[in-house]
């Protein structure tokens, strides 16, 4: 029984993490870190702004790759702005940010 009730503690704790570890577009899909940027584009449409903030090098065992980051700005939320960081075509970061 105690096992039980510590169990639903750690998961109604978790449970946030989950809801609000994303962005909700207008059609309802849920954006999280790790989407590719083509489903993102399916589920919330073009951003107000896209632009390209830098790059990044990764070395693999034979070569480098050089990394695009990008960053993505959504008006979806009333009264805040999301940004989106996309490292190599895969959402990284999802920050949301006061008008």
């Amino acid at each position: 029984m105690k096992r039980r009730i510590i169990t639903m503690i750690i998961i109604v704790g978790l449970v946030p993490v989950f809801v609000f570890g994303g962005m909700r577009c207008p059609n309802g899909d849920l954006i999280t870190e790790g989407t590719h940027k083509i489903r993102v584009l399916a589920s919330c449409g073009e951003p107000i702004s896209k632009e390209e903030i830098g790059y990044r090098w990764e070395q693999s065992s034979n070569y480098k790759q050089k990394l695009i980051i990008e960053q993505w700005t959504y008006d979806i939320e009333d009264g805040q702005y999301t940004i989106l960081t996309i490292i190599a075509g895969k959402v990284d970061k999802i920050e949301s940010v006061r008008k």
